[in-house]
């Protein structure tokens, strides 16, 4: 077994009792932001189903989307590469309901990124609210794009519904429980499978306990930059800009912040908050503007669940405001070269509800 990350176990421990870890400011301190309460304490409550069942066999090779990958011991590796040092994602996050207006709203989302030319899409959880079937309709969606599709298991994803979902697709989406990480053309993924909080996890999903924690550790030690944290849930970060803000509530999860500041990963991608969907920050809640290029940056993917009520009419400052807007993004990612750290920039593709 690998050695943890210096400091991790610790840190890790403490996350999980409820304390922030080390670190000035990495999501473990409380909000510093006036009127802003505090919405933790279940993290180290609860157990459900398992998270992840990496596969740790011999290499084989799979086509997805018709690009070439292998997979061996836990890691999926893509074949072809090119010099440019640059990867550009589509990042799509929860679809609550899988119905027929929000379905149709994803498919124009997914239109949408296939015009950036994303070379995958990643979906962190959050996939149909858990209802039967409805992963399977959003994963028809979004094999759409003609790019793999990698898929995260959240806090609403029943692993066999899942598992079963992305079988019968296989072609085209891959389940990131398969893996311990994905390394892609200039990029790297490191899953955490599950949902940190307890009580966002609905029965027979799975909490991300400290066994996912570390498993993501091990699989982000010496891993290729940019590494890039995969989670539905987001960190606790508050801050001006924490994209675990919700109303005057941090919501974001203690050991997912410690864990950040224990590996050294500087870029995530995650769901499950509305209020900030298709935004960004850094761990200290900093906000990143769209456009701009950060040498650590956490993006809220985005919600395709936004839709407005019965006969009332999508406001014409649909971006700005929250109801009857479909959210996605796309992360750019640059490897860096010659001593320059690795750094990331985000679009928001921000569509109204008919």
């Amino acid at each position: 077994m690998h050695a943890h990350p210096p400091g991790l176990a610790l840190a890790l421990a403490l996350a999980m009792a409820g304390c922030g870890g080390a670190g000035p400011r990495t999501g473990g301190a409380r909000p510093a932001v006036p009127g802003m309460t505090d919405a933790a304490g279940d993290e180290a409550t609860g157990a459900t189903a398992a998270c992840a069942s990496p596969e740790e066999g011999p290499a084989q090779a799979l086509t997805l989307a018709g690009s070439r990958w292998t997979l061996e011991h836990g890691v999926l590796r893509a074949e072809a590469r090119d010099p440019d040092g640059v990867a550009r994602l589509g990042i799509v996050g929860d679809v609550a309901a899988a119905d027929g207006a929000e379905l149709a709203a994803l498919g124009a989302l997914v239109a949408a990124l296939r015009t950036r030319r994303v070379e995958a899409l990643i979906a962190p959880g959050g996939l149909g609210g858990g209802a039967p079937g409805a992963a399977a309709r959003v994963l028809d969606v979004l094999v759409s794009a003609g790019v793999p599709v990698l898929v995260g298991t959240g806090a609403t994803e029943r692993a066999g519904d899942l598992a079963a979902a992305l079988g019968a697709r296989g072609a085209a989406a891959f389940g990131l429980a398969r893996v311990t990480r994905v390394e892609g053309d200039d990029f790297t993924l490191v899953p955490l499978s599950g949902h940190a909080l307890a009580r966002a996890v609905v029965p027979g999903a799975c909490r991300a306990g400290a066994a996912e924690l570390e498993r993501a550790a091990r699989a982000a030690k010496d891993a290729p930059e940019p590494r890039v944290l995969v989670s539905h849930g987001p960190p606790r970060v508050g801050g001006e800009g924490g994209i675990d803000r919700a109303g005057t509530a941090v919501i974001g999860a203690f050991p997912v912040a410690a864990w950040l500041a224990a590996s050294g990963v500087r870029f995530g991608v995650f769901g499950d908050v509305a209020e900030t969907a298709g935004t960004a920050c850094d761990a200290h809640g900093g906000p990143v503007a769209p456009g701009a290029w950060a040498a650590e940056l956490l993006l809220n993917a985005g919600r395709v669940d936004a839709l407005p009520p019965p006969g009332k009419a999508v406001p014409e400052d649909a971006v700005a405001a929250r109801g009857g807007v479909a959210v996605a993004s796309v992360l750019e990612l640059h490897a860096g070269s010659a001593g320059a750290a690795p750094s990331a920039a985000f679009e928001r593709v921000a569509l109204p509800v008919h």
